[in-house]
């Protein structure tokens, strides 16, 4: 079962690999895990409902007008939207996808309104000003879920990201048995996270 805890060690070990210089993290409305401020959960009204779930990733778009905050918020259990259906709409619409039910999600980057996209459909619309923020935000989404896909599934995938997810799920598997000692499972498990 993946828990709280090993998503936020997937999502960790990505921020901490792919930061260079160890910052709280690169861009100034992408947080992740303990770097998420309080005042800036609260912002988001709809956040609230995630009030008893694990916040893992949380990214503030560029709204159009500062009546409506919007951004996505993802827990170990739920993505939460708040977020324009439209580009050329000012209102934003609250939205929450289960991760159990998510088989894919990504941003597709464009110069105005990139497009947040859930098991192949666009969702809805969210400003986020660079291309590189939204190549980090894809990765960090993609190891979420593939976490939360079924094994079989993870095994038959062949890219390198998936491949890891699947070591780092069996290590945690092995380690629940004893099967490993606590020297050698840290050294896996570090090992693995590294590649991520």
């Amino acid at each position: 079962m993946v828990t709280s805890s090993i998503l936020a060690e997937i999502v960790g070990a990505y921020f901490k690999n792919n930061n260079p210089g160890g910052q709280n993290w690169i861009y100034q409305n992408v947080f992740a895990l303990e770097h998420i401020p309080l005042d800036k959960l609260t912002q988001i009204p709809s956040f609230k409902n995630a009030e008893k779930e694990c916040p893992i990733l949380m990214i503030l778009g560029t709204p159009k007008s500062k009546d409506n905050p919007e951004g996505i918020l993802l827990t170990d259990e739920n993505l939460y939207c708040e977020l324009r259906l439209s580009i050329s709409k000012t209102n934003t619409s609250f939205q929450k996808y289960s991760l159990n039910s998510i088989k894919s999600a990504f941003i597709r980057y464009k110069l105005i309104g990139s497009e947040l996209i859930i098991n192949e459909k666009n969702v809805a619309y969210i400003g986020i000003p660079f291309k590189e923020q939204v190549l980090v935000i894809n990765q960090a989404l993609y190891l979420v879920i593939a976490a939360m896909q079924p094994i079989g599934l993870l095994r038959q995938c062949k890219d390198d990201s998936s491949q890891n997810i699947l070591k780092y799920l069996m290590l945690n598997e092995l380690q629940n048995y004893d099967a490993l000692d606590e020297k050698e499972y840290h050294s896996k498990k570090k090992e693995i996270l590294s590649r991520l």
